[in-house]
């Protein structure tokens, strides 16, 4: 008689599709929606970054901004067996875009042994809080930066993976509510309060980002004749024509 200890399996693949910025750039799917797998490292969920049209540096950080408790939801949280978690943190780590296969999911009757990691997806839950932020004297600077280049980019979603060192930290916690702020070193974290008393912390460099949503800026003119943000509008591969609603424009120069 077989096990009754149960596992799931679930296909969670790394392909190519067509897009604005390379004809080849691979994405990652995942309950029938994308996201961007090339410098996922660096795309840490409130980062601001340039987004590449080429080279290796797809997309590379160049601001850490002001966060004061930005709401953030985990939107998903599986647990992984050690081999799954292994092969995710190995793709990532190589950056190069390949077929995955079938990864076999910890189920809910699975021992402690194991379950030996977990993939969980985070994302901000009202991007008006980033735009506020980010339109304060506080970052008045990075808001000056933003203005410069219409290639510059935030990041709205994480998908990370993280092994039995973090599994035991987020392991039942799906639900909570989740903030980003900033350390003390200048580096975002994710703080969660959970009931009953006690917190938990994930920094830049707790597990390995897989993949991830940006949001691209949409400018307005305001009464004083300074360029501030109007709308984030998440920006995902392939084409996405989105236009920036009413009178606000994707380059800050062209806002009135």
């Amino acid at each position: 008689m077989r096990s009754a200890l149960i596992s799931a399996v679930i296909g969670l693949t790394v392909t190519g599709c067509s897009s604005v910025f390379s004809p080849n750039d691979p994405y990652f799917e995942f309950q029938s929606e994308r996201y961007r797998t090339k410098a996922a490292h660096e795309a840490f969920i409130g980062s601001i970054g340039l987004l590449r049209r080429s080279g290796r540096n797809h997309f590379e950080i160049k601001a850490q901004p002001e966060w004061a408790n930005i709401e953030v939801t985990q939107t998903a949280s599986i647990a992984l067996d050690a081999m799954s978690t292994r092969a995710l943190e190995a793709n990532a780590t190589s950056g190069e875009a390949g077929q995955i296969g079938n990864l076999k999911l910890a189920g809910k009757l699975q021992t402690e042994e194991q379950n030996k990691g977990s993939f969980s997806i985070f994302k901000v839950t009202n991007v008006w809080q980033l735009r506020d932020q980010l339109n304060s004297d506080e970052n008045s600077k990075i808001l000056d930066q933003l203005a410069s280049d219409p290639d510059y980019r935030i990041v709205l979603l994480m998908a990370t993976v993280y092994d039995h060192r973090y599994t035991q930290k987020l392991e039942g916690k799906t639900g909570i509510d989740w903030t980003l702020t900033k350390e003390e070193d200048g580096a975002p974290k994710l703080n969660a309060e959970i009931s009953g008393g006690g917190t938990i912390s994930l920094s830049y460099s707790d597990g390995t980002r897989y993949a991830y949503h940006v949001g691209r800026f949409c400018w307005i003119t305001n009464e004083d004749g300074e360029k501030e943000i109007y709308d984030i509008l998440v920006d995902l591969p392939g084409l996405d024509a989105a236009e920036c609603p009413g009178n606000s424009k994707a380059i800050a120069a062209q806002a009135t």
